[in-house]
């Protein structure tokens, strides 16, 4: 277990993989937007100015992925 007090990174870690096993499109994509929600969110909490400026990057690649997959 790590020193990592911010549990919202879990949760984005946690959506990535969701959103990586998903089955459908639709649900990929929305796996996709929460895992950047939870991102934001993760930054936003973060103390250390580097940690949240990755967060940010991994939330903006999310919110990429998720405009990015196709419609069914």
């Amino acid at each position: 277990m790590g020193f990592n007090n911010n549990p919202h990174v879990a949760k984005a870690v946690a959506a990535e993989q969701k959103a990586n096993d998903a089955s459908d499109e639709s649900s990929r994509t929305q796996a996709w937007f929460d895992a950047a929600r939870l991102w934001e969110r993760a930054a936003d909490r973060e103390k250390s100015e580097k940690k949240a400026s990755e967060y940010r990057a991994n939330a903006a690649r999310a919110r990429t992925e998720g405009e990015t997959s196709p419609a069914t």
